[in-house]
C-alpha cells in the first residue's frame, strides 16, 4: 500500500462540499474508492494452461492483469493506491478487505461531529465508512433511483484519475510489453500514480476542475 497524502488533514468537509456541490445527494461523500486492472502480457512461464496463467486471467475482463485499488479525491489526487494483486484471484470488494483502508480511515473521519464516508460503486456493499449504491430492484424508489444516478455522476471522475496515470505513462498501456516476473510492474505503477499525483499540483486535473477544487501546491503535498 501507498499511502500519497496523509489521512490527518482537515479537508474532509472541503471535499464533501465540493461534490455535493454537483450531485446534490449526499453531503458527507469526501471521496471515491474503486479497482483499476492493469493489462499485462500473458505469462509463459507454466505453459498456457498453468498456475499463472489463472492467478492472473480475469474471466471478468478477459484479460491477464494486475489489480489495483485507489481512493481518489475530488483535487484529482489519489490519497492512497492499494496493490498490486493478481487479476485472476481478487476483485474490489477482496482487495477491500485486504487493504484494512476503512478500519484505518475509521479513527480519521469524524470532524467536529460529522462523520465523512467514501462512495464506492456496485462491486462493494456497505460497510462503515464507504457507501454503495441502492442495489438495482425492480421496488426500487425513485429517491434511490435518483441518488444512484447522481452519485454515478460524480463517482466517474476517479476514473479520469486512473485515465490520467496511463496518458502520462502510455507505456503502463501496452500490455504485450508488461511481463511479469521480469519487471518491477507493480513499483512502476505505484510510482507512476505518485508522479501523477505531482502533475495534478503542478497542472491541475480534470476532477480538480469539474468540482472546482485545486490540488495542493506541490511543496505542500511533498511534506
Amino acid at each position: 500500500t501507498v499511502h500519497l497524502v496523509s489521512y490527518r488533514c482537515p479537508w474532509f468537509p472541503v471535499f464533501a462540499s465540493a461534490i455535493y456541490l454537483k450531485c446534490e445527494a449526499l453531503n458527507c461523500c469526501f471521496g471515491f474508492l474503486d479497482g483499476t486492472f492493469l493489462r499485462i502480457c500473458r505469462p509463459s512461464r507454466d505453459g498456457y494452461r498453468g498456475f499463472w496463467q489463472r492467478l492472473f486471467y480475469s474471466g471478468y475482463k478477459h484479460q491477464h492483469g494486475l489489480l489495483f485499488q485507489g481512493l481518489s479525491l475530488p483535487n484529482g489526487i489519489l490519497a492512497l493506491m492499494h496493490g498490486p494483486y493478481p487479476g485472476g484471484v481478487y476483485n474490489d470488494l477482496s482487495m477491500l478487505e485486504m487493504s484494512g483502508i476503512l478500519e484505518m480511515l475509521w479513527s480519521f473521519t469524524e470532524i467536529n461531529g460529522v462523520r465523512y464516508f467514501l462512495y464506492g460503486d456496485r462491486g462493494y456493499s456497505i460497510e462503515p465508512g464507504l457507501i454503495p449504491p441502492f442495489p438495482r430492484a425492480s421496488s426500487m424508489s425513485d429517491r434511490e433511483k435518483i441518488f444512484n444516478s447522481r452519485m454515478s455522476s460524480v463517482r466517474v471522475s476517479v476514473e479520469w484519475t486512473f485515465g490520467k496515470i496511463k496518458s502520462l505513462f502510455p507505456f503502463l498501456d501496452v500490455a504485450h510489453k508488461l511481463r511479469i516476473g521480469s519487471m518491477p510492474l507493480g513499483s512502476h505503477y505505484l510510482i507512476a500514480t505518485l508522479l501523477t499525483n505531482c502533475h495534478s499540483c503542478l497542472y491541475g486535473s480534470e476532477s480538480a476542475q469539474y468540482f472546482n477544487c485545486p490540488a495542493p501546491e506541490l511543496e505542500y503535498y511533498m511534506r
